[in-house]
């Protein structure tokens, strides 16, 4: 199962038919607060984070550094490796800093994109390709 966290639904709605289409059942929450209860509780089922960086700090992320929420995703990608240290995790968002991708370019068990920059089709390969080398690569350890 995929998990997909971000606060912009209307505009994840062809990402999330291509996923679907493409045989892969996606659990989508619209809030931190509501993404990381369903994370806890269902870890073992989840194959896959795909996370926004730009969202909404919500109750649990309210007393940390999100810059007014466009560093949100930064803070909840760090909270998820602490304890999901192997997790895959997909960045999926509109943040155009290069210093931002190139921080998540440089972690393991993860990938980042932009939204502008990958039609729903391409998300959907991706997540076929990222999954098979991790996989691939849980085998070989």
């Amino acid at each position: 199962m995929i998990l997909m966290i971000d606060d912009e639904k209307r505009t994840l709605d062809s990402y999330l038919q291509e996923l679907a289409l493409s045989d892969f059942t996606v659990r989508y929450e619209s809030s931190v607060d509501a993404g990381l209860k369903y994370l806890e509780e269902n870890s073992g089922d989840i194959e896959l984070l795909i996370l926004d960086l730009m969202m909404p700090y919500g109750q649990t992320f309210n007393e940390h550094e999100t810059d007014k929420g466009l560093r949100t995703g930064i803070v909840f990608y760090k909270r998820v490796r602490k304890t999901f240290a192997r997790l895959p995790v997909m960045i999926l968002t509109n943040n155009v800093d290069e210093g931002v991708r190139r921080i998540f370019e440089q972690e393991s068990h993860c990938r980042f994109f932009r939204k502008q920059d990958l039609l729903p089709f391409e998300l959907a390969a991706e997540v076929k390709n990222f999954l098979q080398a991790e996989n691939q690569e849980g085998a070989t350890s």
